[in-house]
């Protein structure tokens, strides 16, 4: 696995390209934070991502042009 003890930070994660990107860094092992504007986006592929790699992926729902609130992630 290319990204094992690796973490990816993917925007966009709950869908189109974002989803498929963090689908593809979790089947490299890589320990995914899947950002998406909303809460139910993030969770569904996060979700997704934990049933085929327990505990692999966290969800954030977060505006990424809200600066102040990217630096909580």
């Amino acid at each position: 696995m290319r990204f094992e003890r690796q973490v990816a930070v993917v925007t966009g994660a709950g869908r189109g390209i974002g989803r498929a990107i963090a689908l593809r860094f979790a089947s490299e092992g890589a320990r995914v934070a899947c950002v998406s504007r909303t809460e139910e986006n993030a969770k569904k592929i996060a979700d997704e991502i934990n049933g085929l790699q327990s505990e692999s992926a966290k969800a954030y729902a977060v505006d990424v042009a809200d600066h102040p609130a990217v630096q909580k992630i």
